[in-house]
């Protein structure tokens, strides 16, 4: 990637997280573009640049992207498939306001839950659809424990 794509992937990600900052802080509408880029570090200009609009800004915060492998972005790639877009956008907007809630309610710091969450919490279900489909192309399946990794 050249230097300049590298700044503007930097800048559309400090806008992106002055987002989640302030939907946390002040809700969906309590605050304008003018905020969010006072808050991010840039013009207003640079904001307009990079969204047509507020509420593609605020999508596009909602769904996740300051962590494009994180669980909210997997959750909304879940939805998305079986509902489509705005179910999504609703299901992850829902999803940041229990976050918040939480977060507030108990002072604990957010972690969050990875990518894989799905797949390591349905784990035993997708090895046997893994072996169901390996079997029923003809092939006969045999799993062994990998071996645990020592630690260097």
């Amino acid at each position: 990637m050249s230097g300049s794509s590298d700044r503007g992937e930097a800048t559309r990600g400090r806008i992106l997280a002055a987002t989640a900052e302030l939907i946390a802080e002040a809700g969906w509408s309590g605050f304008s573009t003018r905020d969010i880029a006072a808050r991010a570090g840039v013009t207003q200009g640079v904001v307009s640049y990079h969204w047509r609009s507020k509420d593609d800004l605020v999508q596009e915060a909602a769904l996740g992207a300051t962590r494009p492998h994180g669980y909210r972005r997997a959750k909304s790639w879940r939805v998305r498939g079986r509902r489509g877009h705005q179910r999504a956008v609703i299901a992850v907007a829902h999803g940041l306001l229990e976050i918040i809630h939480h977060v507030l309610s108990t002072g604990e710091l957010y972690s969050d839950l990875g990518s894989d969450y799905f797949e390591r919490r349905q784990a035993e279900y997708l090895k046997r659809r893994a072996i169901r489909q390996l079997e029923r192309l003809g092939h006969h399946v045999t799993l062994t424990e990998a071996p645990t990794p020592q630690p260097a």
